[in-house]
């Protein structure tokens, strides 16, 4: 029997699920016309978080661009999750930091976040764990 947490887990996970999927495979086609073969494909998607780093990075391995600035333009993509991280962590302060995100220990989901992972968990209108903070 599965039980209600885990069954409002599944049906919230539902629409950010659509959109990695659509998301992926838009990247997985560009990728392509970009000239890249199956692994190399594989290997940017395990290596590179974000779907927005992952299409500029296309774009600047096309042309030829040093591979500092590719760094540099996914490193100022992704500076946008610190903004995001800021706004979940008061609820994961409970969360052993050695163990969430270890490799040994489970992983949570503070280790994976994104845009939609982010608005999802804090448009939950519940109030913050950590009595704390508001």
């Amino acid at each position: 029997m599965i039980s209600p947490p885990f069954r409002e887990g599944i049906k919230a996970a539902v629409p950010i699920w659509v959109a990695y999927i659509s998301t992926s495979f838009t990247l997985g086609i560009s990728a392509k016309a970009y000239g890249l073969n199956l692994g190399e494909i594989v290997l940017m998607s395990a290596l590179v978080f974000a779907a927005p780093a992952q299409f500029a990075a296309l774009e600047s391995l096309a042309s030829g661009k040093p591979a500092l600035q590719i760094l540099l333009i996914t490193f100022l993509i992704n500076l946008r999750f610190l903004v995001m991280s800021a706004a979940i962590a008061p609820y994961f302060g409970r969360v052993r930091r050695a163990a969430s995100c270890s490799g040994v220990g489970r992983r949570s989901s503070r280790c994976f976040m994104d845009r939609q992972t982010a608005a999802r968990h804090v448009d939950r209108r519940s109030p913050c764990p950590d009595s704390s903070v508001a």
